[in-house]
């Protein structure tokens, strides 16, 4: 109960905090990574390879893939850069000038150089 009420708020404070903007990569992302999920742990090495060659689908993919990249932000610019993003996006009301002040470059570039990092560590 704890870690859905984590999750649940944390969608309720970016949603309040980037005016609605912020895309759902980070939107899930964020909340799984506020409740204490992290990739290396949820998944097996296995699992973690095939996540890394892109061969993870449907919706339970698409929280996996969330979840990677927002640990990738992390790692960039820890837990600030994280409020400076979503400050940023309330702010410009733009999520690729968002991403551009914060990590130097746009929403898609950034998840580019993630899956690139991704691949390289994990990937077969």
């Amino acid at each position: 109960m704890d870690r859905t009420l984590i999750h649940e708020l944390t969608h309720a404070f970016v949603a309040d905090r980037t005016r609605g903007l912020a895309p759902r990569d980070i939107q899930e992302g964020l909340a799984q990574y506020m409740e204490g999920q992290r990739v290396t742990t949820v998944l097996t090495p296995q699992q973690l390879t095939l996540l890394a060659d892109g061969r993870a689908g449907g919706v339970g993919g698409f929280y996996l893939y969330s979840l990677s990249f927002v640990e990738y932000l992390i790692a960039i610019r820890g837990m600030g850069g994280m409020n400076d993003l979503v400050r940023a996006m309330g702010e410009t009301g733009s999520v690729d000038e968002a991403f551009r002040q914060v990590y130097g470059q746009d929403h898609k570039a950034t998840a580019q150089a993630w899956f690139q990092r991704l691949h390289q560590q994990h990937g077969s």
